[in-house]
């Protein structure tokens, strides 16, 4: 049963100092906060695609005086989507919380760990989502040591490497393909330890904001995400412990040595006259349905309820959500995306 572990550390005499010691991750860390939320009245469902070969297509034409405008059409396909329903709980001995003394408080430290084991689930399966080889519309781009060929790049922690050349180039064919310039770049921690030194993103950055390098590094994403011509520049720095309870730990990043460029769709954006303002779904790489769970609060429900039979309080925490590549047109690829692999040697 999973509990404060060493309850004998719960002493009866007062902690001599205020201060508590515990490891979480920071909010900012986390990837999948940068991914547009969507709340909804059903667990699963379908929703239209209009097929964006029509819509690209111009079919507009010259009308002669007294003849009929030319006439065509899109067509509409579907898309699905089935919500996962997840839940963790935290019970607290009554015992243990009875011991416990300033600046311990079971309950809080519960209820933000119950809050935790549910952002490192939301990030788990955004990774997932976010950075599986072969999942996006168009072909992976493989990183290589040296000379590279179609579908590669140089690894950008090798010599010569230019990351900026290598994502915009990318950039321009998810425009070409869709419409929409790519507007986030997503990195793991490792792979942003490697581009904030590169030569080529320091020499550029330093003549147009050289306050933004210190000791030969980058230190603003702001920055970053002007070299890469996009509007967010996002670092997937959140971390967990991969082994069984009790285990050794071993501790790794979400994801690494992969890229994730996208058009994500952000609040207050300018959309096609087609994207409704009321649209569940506008065109986006990757969506955070959440199932709208009764007394929930953003499609989060948080409960503390006493278990008479385990005599213990209990902190639980439920959520039904799934990271969704929404269909375009096709089978289910999204051409909104473009990933990057092998980033680094």
């Amino acid at each position: 049963m999973p509990k404060p572990n060493g309850s004998s550390n719960l002493s009866y005499d007062k902690f001599l100092t205020s201060l508590m010691m515990g490891f979480r991750n920071e909010d900012a860390s986390y990837g999948h906060l940068s991914v547009p939320s969507i709340l909804h009245d059903d667990e699963s469902g379908l929703y239209p695609v209009l097929k964006n070969s029509d819509l690209l297509r111009i079919a507009a034409g010259e009308r002669p005086r007294g003849t009929q405008a030319p006439m065509s059409g899109f067509g509409v396909e579907q898309g699905s989507f089935a919500c996962v329903p997840y839940g963790y709980k935290q019970p607290i001995d009554k015992d243990d919380a009875h011991k416990a003394k300033d600046p311990l408080d079971l309950d809080m430290a519960a209820l933000q760990h119950v809050s935790d084991q549910l952002q490192m689930l939301n990030e788990s399966k955004f990774a997932t989502a976010a950075f599986t080889t072969s999942t996006w519309g168009t072909t992976d781009q493989t990183g290589v040591a040296s000379g590279a060929t179609a579908n590669q790049f140089n690894r950008w922690n090798t010599s010569g490497a230019t990351p900026k050349k290598d994502v915009r180039a990318r950039a321009s064919e998810i425009l070409r393909l869709t419409g929409k310039k790519p507007n986030v770049l997503f990195v793991p921690d490792d792979v942003d330890a490697a581009l904030v030194v590169c030569p080529d993103v320091v020499d550029q950055i330093k003549y147009t904001n050289p306050n933004a390098i210190d000791m030969g590094r980058v230190t603003d994403p702001v920055e970053m995400a002007k070299y890469f011509g996009v509007k967010q520049y996002v670092v997937c720095g959140a971390t967990r412990n991969t082994a069984l309870e009790n285990a050794a730990a071993v501790y790794a990043f979400f994801a690494s040595n992969k890229a994730l460029l996208c058009y994500l769709d952000m609040p207050g954006e300018a959309q096609p006259a087609l994207s409704l303002a009321n649209a569940r779904f506008r065109p986006t790489a990757l969506a955070a349905i959440r199932y709208d769970l009764p007394d929930g609060e953003e499609g989060k429900r948080v409960t503390r309820y006493y278990d008479h039979p385990i005599k213990s309080n209990v902190v639980e925490g439920d959520e039904s959500f799934v990271y969704h590549r929404p269909t375009i047109e096709g089978a289910g690829a999204n051409p909104l995306g473009q990933l990057f692999t092998a980033v680094l040697s």
